[in-house]
């Protein structure tokens, strides 16, 4: 007998014992959740859709009207807006961090990654590997954010619009460094992980320079990380052990020192994860960041 005719027995004997048994009947659903909402937004600004997320904290359906949650403003919205929306709910136990509302925002086009360096970054480039003459729109992704979608958010739900954080990794915490640099009155926390502070020459120091030239203070949590073993480019060699090709790595950790020298006294953290990658450094990220910006600790 060959193998052949011997699976397709296996196979029938296995069906037929199962059809011995009750099954539960089952029906396929979307899957959802009573305090998660997704929708469709056309942006007159970028002339794009986007895709829009809310994770609403649990307690939101019992509290008074009248109150408002802090709300967290996700960039990379489909890659990222569960991981932060659970995490924020999680963090609520045990007065980690409070509850807010979650909103992530993405591209429909969230899966071509020269979408995202077209977008979230703050100047174009004319010689990029894979995209060619790309980037610099940052500061019409921040024109959506403060002229479109935030006046959306705070008609609609009840957050408090002196608690407002942007968080963002790779590509989006540079929009978040850039927001900050450029309009710092945008959001009042801010989580960066894992900038791409190579971008343009490392042309991000020049508006960290130019703006610790037009302020003596910086009042305003500012969570920086980055993995340790965080190689540069395309990532491709994430286990490579020489420091010289840890251009992430290195260039993230001097931006947290350069802020940290030029505002002494401000609410500026720099963490390295030792053992993580650019890929797998998100997560705890996001988590220690949510926990600084409120704690300080």
């Amino acid at each position: 007998m060959n193998k052949y005719i011997q699976l397709k027995i296996f196979t029938l004997l296995i069906l037929t014992s199962l059809s011995l048994f009750a099954l539960p009947v089952v029906e396929e659903v979307p899957v959802s959740r009573p305090n998660l909402i997704a929708f469709h937004m056309h942006s007159e600004v970028l002339n794009q859709t986007m895709i829009i997320e809310v994770a609403l904290p649990l307690s939101y359906a019992y509290t008074d009207d009248s109150y408002n949650y802090p709300i967290s403003y996700v960039g990379d919205g489909v890659l990222t807006f569960l991981m932060v929306s659970t995490d924020n709910t999680r963090a609520s136990f045990g007065n980690y961090a409070p509850e807010m509302i979650t909103v992530g925002f993405e591209f429909l086009n969230y899966f071509d990654e020269c979408y995202r360096s077209k977008w979230y970054t703050p100047t174009q480039i004319n010689d990029d590997e894979e995209c060619g003459e790309v980037g610099g729109g940052a500061d019409q992704v921040l024109a959506f954010i403060r002229d479109e979608l935030k006046p959306f958010i705070n008609q609609t739900f009840r957050a408090d619009q002196a608690q407002e954080i942007i968080t963002g990794h790779s590509h989006t915490a540079t929009l978040a460094l850039y927001a900050l640099f450029t309009q710092p009155d945008l959001f009042d926390m801010y989580i960066a992980a894992s900038p791409s502070l190579y971008w343009d020459n490392e042309v991000m120091y020049q508006f960290e320079e130019n703006f610790a030239n037009n302020n003596q203070t910086l009042d305003k949590p500012v969570y920086i990380s980055v993995g340790l073993n965080e190689a540069g480019g395309s990532y491709a060699d994430q286990a490579s052990t020489d420091y010289a090709n840890r251009t992430v790595f290195s260039y993230v950790y001097r931006m947290g020192r350069k802020l940290k020298q030029d505002f002494p006294n401000s609410p500026v953290r720099m963490q390295v994860f030792p053992n993580e990658t650019h890929a797998s450094v998100a997560g705890k990220a996001f988590h220690e960041g949510i926990h600084y910006i409120f704690s300080g600790e």
